[in-house]
């Protein structure tokens, strides 16, 4: 099944999530786990001159965007994956560094060095993800998901030594990670953080309540 572009576009959450781009006027922005290229379409049309490249792991997304948007002058795709985005673009630095919906599929082992890569090829992250704003609602959503029978996975709090502090309260649900996005950037020593909660209600009781978007600016 064709996938539809014009409906990806106009997903619900982007206008929010674009008028925070817009704010920072960039000129460059890499969009990491681009998908099929729902934020890029908005993206080359918000900022006609900025260089817009989307960054995928799975080639049939980039195959799609490149067919989608190939007639835009100023859109790059590449096919790699997150953990080589330092060594894909190594001295580059972009305005923005974007993620909708990508860093909660990192697990707390990778999640660290995948942070401090975005921030080596970055001026500006925007990350639209699940954010702990109370981890013990968050536990109780999970486990609301477990017994309902909504998710196989029961969440927990993941107090690993590879990476992660205890306080970053990674939570897990349904293959997806919440976390705690401000504690786990000041490890990085980053000051200017702001988190936006997401006003649209999606249906989805997990976005309701944890999705946000992160802003780091270094």
């Amino acid at each position: 099944m064709e996938h539809n572009i014009v409906e990806d576009v106009n997903h619900p959450h982007r206008k929010f999530l674009l008028g925070i781009i817009e704010k920072y006027n960039p000129k460059s922005i890499l969009d990491v786990g681009c998908g099929y290229g729902g934020n890029i379409g908005n993206l080359v049309k918000m900022f006609p001159n900025a260089e817009v490249i989307g960054f995928d792991i799975d080639n049939e997304c980039i195959k799609f965007a490149r067919k989608a948007f190939g007639d835009y002058p100023n859109v790059s795709l590449f096919c790699d994956r997150i953990q080589n985005i330092k060594d894909v673009f190594k001295s580059t630095s972009f305005d923005i560094i974007l993620t909708d919906a990508v860093l909660m599929m990192i697990p707390p082992e990778e999640i660290h060095g995948i942070i401090e890569d975005m921030l080596h090829v970055g001026n500006n992250l925007i990350m639209c993800e699940w954010n702990i704003f109370n981890k013990w609602t968050t536990l109780a959503l999970g486990f609301y998901y477990r017994v309902s029978g909504k998710c196989k996975d029961l969440p927990f709090i993941q107090n690993s030594k590879l990476g992660v502090c205890v306080r970053h309260s990674n939570v897990y649900s349904e293959k997806r990670w919440a976390r705690d996005y401000k504690a786990l950037l000041s490890d990085f020593g980053v000051k200017d953080i702001m988190i936006t909660k997401l006003p649209e209600k999606f249906g989805d009781k997990r976005w309701d309540t944890l999705g946000s978007v992160i802003e780091a600016r270094t």
